[in-house]
Formats: structure tokens, sequence, C-alpha cells
């Protein structure tokens, strides 16, 4: 399914908008929610429709996907097996959760971040992988000399991490 929200004058798709008309950016967080509402029901109609064993599900994704993708794995950790975040940062309301109420256990981490990063500071992985912490979340912590982009290298850690995460099955 396609991202819902589009910032045409920047020609990318975005799960949520952000503005940045006081000089730093200010998501929209009831956006946001909404889009994790509605990846949480696409993994449990998936899982449903096609026998799909929640155990195998793996979510990632790249900046907003990875705020989503943690924002599902925390709030809904029975639906999937491990979360990919790359370059982005768990939102407030969702670290308030986690930390608040933490669930018995969550889905193991791969979390990855370019230490040139301009758009999403590689400062807010550091903070997701404190809060993942202090959830006694098991995670894989990468830094790479990126900006804002994905590198190959952070492809194949994530592959060898993937494989590493089903060996254990």
């Amino acid at each position: 399914q396609e991202c819902p929200n589009c910032n045409s004058w920047q020609y990318q798709y975005a799960w949520f908008d952000i503005d940045y008309s006081s000089g730093k950016p200010v998501g929209n967080m009831e956006q946001a929610e909404d889009a994790g509402l509605m990846v949480t029901a696409f993994i449990g109609e998936v899982c449903k429709n096609f026998a799909v064993d929640a155990g195998r599900v793996f979510l990632g994704g790249f900046s907003q996907g990875a705020m989503l993708s943690l924002s599902v794995g925390l709030s809904s950790p029975e639906l999937v097996r491990g979360i990919l975040p790359l370059s982005g940062r768990i939102v407030p309301a969702v670290k308030e959760r986690a930390l608040g109420a933490p669930a018995p256990t969550y889905p193991a981490v791969f979390l990855a971040h370019g230490t040139l990063d301009q758009v999403i500071p590689v400062r807010f992985a550091h903070d997701a992988k404190e809060v993942l912490d202090k959830l006694h979340v098991s995670t894989a912590f990468h830094e790479y000399p990126i900006a804002h982009t994905i590198s190959d290298e952070e492809v194949e850690d994530m592959g060898k991490w993937l494989r590493m995460q089903l060996l254990q099955s």
C-alpha cells in the first residue's frame, strides 16, 4: 500500500506531514498515529488472509517509515518478529507509552543511522537505543558514515541480521 500523504513540493511520499513554519520540523502526530494503525491493520490482514506466521514478520522502514516501524513494533509487539528502522526515531508518544507500560517482550531490532544525517540527526538513534535498552530489547545498533540515505554496507548488515534472526526460529 502506498504512503497516504504526498509532500508534492518536495516530490516525496510521506506517512505524515511535517510543518516547517516554526523554523524547526513538527510532525503531524495525528496522521502518524493513523498511519501506524493502518500498518497494524495491514499486518493483521496479511497474517489472517495468507496464513502468515507473525513469528516470521519483520517490519522496517526509512525515515518516517522507520518511525512507523518502531511505533507499530513497540505498540503491538505480538505482530512482528523484528523491526528494522533506518534513519528514524521513536516518536515521543510511543516512547512515553512504552516506558510507562512496557510489554513483557519486544521484537528484536536492527537499528541503523547515518552519522552525517542532517535530516534526522544521529542523536535520535542514540535516544532510540537508550529507550530500547531500558525496555530490554535485543538491539543491533549500527552507525554508518552517510547522510540521510541507505548504504550498501547497511543493506549487507541488514541481510546478515535477518538471516541470523530467521536461523533462531
